[in-house]
């Protein structure tokens, strides 16, 4: 970034300070999530797009400010005048289930938070490897008048599907990955299920084979 622009910064500089500048596009902000949620959808109401990292254990913090604005989206599809802005996209990089050192500020609640709104305004995705994220901010990044958020652990893993199946899958919602299944028709004795990257057993019949759930 300081390649072409520098922080903004309007204050007392020392011999040390680097990159500053009272045009600089880059802000630097303190540890809030309140301030960066305010300067995203601020700058989303400009025409921009952008997202907002964090972490699910500390996402929590703006749960009140996420639904101020998944209402004010609702109210404005109801404008025919009042032009749809880029999506709000939230991407959580430290998940509660690959965190056991700090299991004490660990949940994944926001999730539950947020998909108790309307199913026109938010969606919440959960991809298992590093090609379907990908796949999955592409359709995030062109979206419009919604809330995205997307949950991927920051932890090396399996890359399981190439990008063209990444998209087939993704495209799809759910699907049943042959090469990892045994499934002819028959009852199973496992099933391994994954709902994004952290993957769940049980014996339980009405499933038939390894799956990869990805709800949108």
């Amino acid at each position: 970034m300081f390649e072409v622009t520098n922080r903004q910064w309007d204050a007392r500089e020392v011999d040390s300070d680097e990159f500053l500048a009272p045009s600089g596009q880059v802000l630097d902000s303190m540890l809030s999530e309140h301030q960066c949620e305010g300067w995203l959808e601020g700058y989303l109401l400009t025409g921009r797009h952008g997202l907002f990292n964090s972490y699910e254990a500390f996402i929590r913090i703006v749960d009140s400010m996420f639904s101020q604005h998944a209402k004010w989206l609702k109210v404005t599809l109801e404008l025919p005048w009042r032009r749809k802005i880029a999506s709000l996209n939230y991407l959580l990089a430290s998940t509660f289930a690959a965190r056991p050192q700090r299991l004490h500020a660990s949940g994944s609640g926001f999730l539950d938070h947020v998909i108790n709104k309307k199913a026109d305004i938010v969606r919440c995705y959960l991809p298992p490897d590093a090609n379907c994220l990908l796949s999955v901010f592409d359709h995030c990044l062109r979206s419009r008048h919604c809330v995205n958020v997307v949950v991927a652990g920051k932890h090396a893993l399996p890359q399981w599907l190439t990008m063209d199946q990444a998209v087939i899958h993704c495209t799809e919602g759910i699907g049943i990955w042959e090469w990892a299944s045994n499934d002819k028709g028959a009852e199973p004795d496992v099933v391994m299920a994954c709902c994004g990257d952290t993957p769940r057993s049980r014996y339980w019949p009405p499933f038939r084979s390894f799956a990869s759930i990805f709800p949108n």
